[in-house]
C-alpha cells in the first residue's frame, strides 16, 4: 500500500532561533493540522551553553490564525554534543514535533 505524504504549498512563517552556530525552528503536527509557536507569545532564555524557547500560544495557516497550545524547547551543549528536549501541548492529538535545522554541514 502506498504511503501518503502531505505536501504544503504555503510559507509556514517559521521563526528560527540561533544556537551554537545553527538555526532551529519547531512545528507541532497533529492528526488534523500543523502548528508553530506563536511569534507574539515567545519568550527566550539564553545562557552561555543553553537556550530555552517557550511559546504560550500556537499559530497556523502561515501565522494568520492563533490557537491555544504550548511549546517548550531546551537546547544545550554537553561537551561536544548538542542536545535538545522539546515538549508540546495541544487540544488535538499530537502526532510528532518537527525540528527544522539550518546551517548543518553538507
Amino acid at each position: 500500500m502506498p504511503t501518503l505524504i502531505q505536501k504544503f504549498s504555503f510559507d509556514f512563517r517559521d521563526r528560527y532561533f540561533n544556537f551554537d552556530g545553527l538555526q532551529f525552528a519547531f512545528r507541532i503536527c497533529t492528526l488534523e493540522n500543523v502548528y508553530g509557536p506563536d511569534s507574539e507569545k515567545i519568550s527566550l532564555t539564553s545562557r552561555e551553553a543553553s537556550l530555552r524557547v517557550e511559546a504560550k500560544s500556537l499559530q497556523f495557516a502561515g501565522g494568520q490564525r492563533k490557537c491555544p497550545g504550548y511549546l517548550v524547547a531546551n537546547l544545550w551543549k554537553d561537551g561536544d554534543e548538542l542536545k535538545l528536549k522539546v515538549k508540546a501541548e495541544h487540544q488535538e492529538t499530537i502526532k510528532c514535533i518537527t525540528i527544522l535545522i539550518r546551517g548543518l554541514a553538507a
